[in-house]
């Protein structure tokens, strides 16, 4: 495997009632690890992973799953620079206080683009004659053309004319990481107002969003070429805050 990747990062310490914390990666991973047609990042052995030519493991060398080559990561917290003790209006009255001043919102944003996959074949269709079926090892197809679509859509993500069936006694030509699947977006929010009762006592109303734009993060569709769902998305992502947009409310006395 080699790994390459470029980091930065911006900081904004506390300041005008602004914190913020971003970063960004550009990150590139080739390997051989994964076998003739990975479905999931490998660990680094190849041993035990049946492929069909050791000999040529340069053919299997491609993208590696798991990494993705845009990783945006933005946390912020704003505390809005009106009330008592804060820039505008830093002496409220009771009740303009109570309605106006002391709040805060907060973020938590995710950008990713889309993880690398592989398309492969039906370890049930064996026109190569390679008997790795028992096994349960996929093969990949031959690549007629790109199978990355400039516009994709959730009934057709990929190109289905881009490959067709592994030639007689021999593994298909697509390359190992060649589909990039569906990107990720998750933007959770939280807004928080807090209230002082005297010099000891503070409540904090906090309500805090995952997903807060509800955005539709795609999971990756099938890549087996010889199924009739290739290319088309069935399901949603969970991890990383990216499934359905949740919420919850918390009241805190701090003392």
């Amino acid at each position: 495997m080699n790994y390459e990747g470029l980091q930065s990062e911006i900081k904004h310490r506390s300041r005008s009632g602004l914190t913020l914390q971003a970063s960004h990666v550009w990150a590139k991973s080739l390997g051989n690890v994964g076998g003739d047609a990975p479905t999931a990042f490998s660990p680094e052995v190849i041993y035990g992973t049946p492929v069909a030519d050791r000999f040529d493991l340069a053919a299997n060398r491609g993208n590696i799953a798991a990494v993705r080559r845009q990783r945006v990561l933005v946390s912020a917290i704003y505390e809005l620079a009106v009330g008592n003790g804060r820039r505008f209006f830093n002496h409220m009255g009771s009740i303009p206080q109570v309605v106006l001043g002391g709040w805060s919102m907060s973020t938590v944003s995710l950008w990713l683009t889309g993880p690398y996959l592989t398309p492969i074949t039906s370890p049930s269709y064996d026109p190569g004659n390679l008997n790795l079926g028992y096994r349960g090892t996929f093969q990949r197809p031959d690549c007629l053309g790109n199978g990355n679509l400039s516009k994709p859509k959730p009934g057709e993500y990929f190109n289905v004319n881009a490959f067709h069936a592994v030639p007689a006694d021999a593994v298909g030509s697509c390359r190992v990481g060649s589909l990039v699947g569906p990107g990720t977006v998750a933007i959770a929010g939280g807004l928080s107002k807090t209230f002082a009762f005297g010099e000891r006592v503070r409540m904090k109303l906090e309500s805090t969003f995952t997903n807060l734009p509800n955005h539709l993060n795609y999971a990756p569709p099938s890549t087996d070429v010889t199924s009739s769902t290739f290319g088309k998305i069935t399901s949603m992502q969970t991890a990383e805050n990216a499934g359905n947009r949740t919420g919850q409310v918390a009241l805190r006395i701090e003392f």
